[in-house]
């Protein structure tokens, strides 16, 4: 088993083996890998150390389900996925983007 993840996140099984024994911490690289890996944000990686709220509407992100993505699948842990979604903004997340900052962008 430690063989197979080390391979797909591109490590060796001795890394992950000090993962699990709490020797050392993985990378962002590495942890943005096991996100996707295991198809969790990397804040429930972390046990759900940190409320997320959107940063557009709001909203609390205690659920993976809710969190947005970018267009290659990994979590962006600032929004919903109504607000934003593939990378770019929904056009009622834009618009309260807009009322809020005064920006477009």
């Amino acid at each position: 088993m430690q063989d197979q993840l080390a391979e797909r996140v591109r490590v060796t099984r001795q890394a992950v083996s000090r993962w699990e024994n709490g020797e050392t911490q993985s990378n962002t690289d590495t942890l943005k890998l096991l996100s996707q890996e295991f198809d969790v944000s990397i804040n429930t990686l972390f046990g759900s150390p940190r409320q997320l709220i959107c940063q557009c509407c709001g909203m609390p992100l205690n659920e993976d389900s809710l969190i947005s993505r970018e267009p290659d699948g990994s979590y962006n842990e600032d929004y919903c996925k109504w607000c934003y979604a593939d990378g770019d903004f929904a056009s009622f997340g834009q618009y309260v983007f807009i009322l809020l900052l005064g920006k477009t962008e």
